[in-house]
């Protein structure tokens, strides 16, 4: 696959002009690697943008799509740091056993600590069972 510095090289090595494909012509031959560029450019910036993700967008794709474990990984790194969000999902992580093992106590923990950080509404999730995710 190209980058953009090796298409433009390319583009400039005069592939365009040869034969009876010559932009002057109108030649499909240079429509067809213009579209090429254009879709190489395209998936360039798709691919910088995946890039830009960081960790707590990762961990929520994957508790979108239904990997709890590595979801649980990523969600943990991040409350043990202090982040309340993820200290609220890991609690919810815990209190429906998804991708750890169901435990009351460690969801009350995690809740806990993100009231504490006054962050998020992590104090109003400690009443059991949570309102809409009974088991």
């Amino acid at each position: 696959m190209f980058n953009s510095i090796q298409w433009l090289k390319y583009a400039k090595s005069g592939v365009f002009s040869q034969g009876d494909n010559s932009p002057q012509k109108g030649g499909w031959h240079m429509k067809k690697h213009a579209r090429v560029g254009a879709l190489i450019v395209a998936a360039q910036i798709v691919g910088s943008l995946a890039a830009i993700a960081g960790p707590w967008e990762d961990g929520m794709a994957a508790y979108n799509r239904g990997d709890y474990v590595p979801a649980s990984r990523v969600f943990r790194s991040l409350a043990e740091q202090g982040n309340a969000k993820a200290q609220t999902v890991l609690g919810l992580m815990y209190r429906r056993g998804e991708g750890v093992s169901r435990n009351s106590v460690r969801a009350f923990l995690w809740f806990s600590r993100a009231a504490r950080a006054r962050r998020c509404q992590g104090k109003n999730r400690t009443a059991w069972p949570l309102p809409g995710h009974d088991a």
